[in-house]
């Protein structure tokens, strides 16, 4: 014959049974997502001149004739110029938003003469890049396409 407590012990264990208590369950680990693949400005930067020009091809006369990527205080700019047979050339400059992994354009702005261009106060303001760096830049490619533009003649 059972004992008085042990009697109750074993009562206990069949009500813990039946009402289903069961021990917590553990935490299941998920495993750690894969870190996303790290897009470089300079692979960014290739991909968006090869957009620009397989978009331009798709014009009569148009040419990407200049792309350029600068680095300044740890930050990424490109140059591009976009030609357009017997016309006009246009600069532009964009800066590298890691972020979103995009290219901004540079602020422009249309002086009397009716050329837009790259706005250069407005943009060393706003991406924080002097002027005469910003300027250089844009000499920069100016130079290189006229001397690619005279050899063409």
């Amino acid at each position: 014959m059972l004992s008085y407590s042990r009697f109750c012990l074993v009562v206990v264990v069949c009500l813990l049974i039946v009402s289903g208590c069961r021990p917590q369950p553990r935490p299941v680990q998920q495993p750690t997502p894969a870190p996303k693949p790290e897009i470089t400005a300079e692979q960014s930067w290739n991909e968006f001149v090869a957009d620009a020009r397989s978009e331009c091809e798709s014009q009569p006369g148009c040419s990407v004739d200049y792309e350029k990527l600068h680095e300044y205080d740890g930050r990424h700019f490109g140059v591009m110029i976009v030609g357009y047979e017997d016309s006009e050339y246009f600069v532009s400059l964009y800066r590298f938003d890691p972020d979103s992994n995009e290219w901004v354009e540079s602020p422009r702005s249309t002086p009397a003469d009716g050329y837009e261009h790259i706005d250069v106060p407005a943009t060393s303001e706003q991406w924080d890049v002097p002027e005469a760096t910003i300027k250089g830049w844009i000499d920069e490619a100016n130079r290189t396409v006229r001397e690619i533009y005279s050899k063409r003649q």
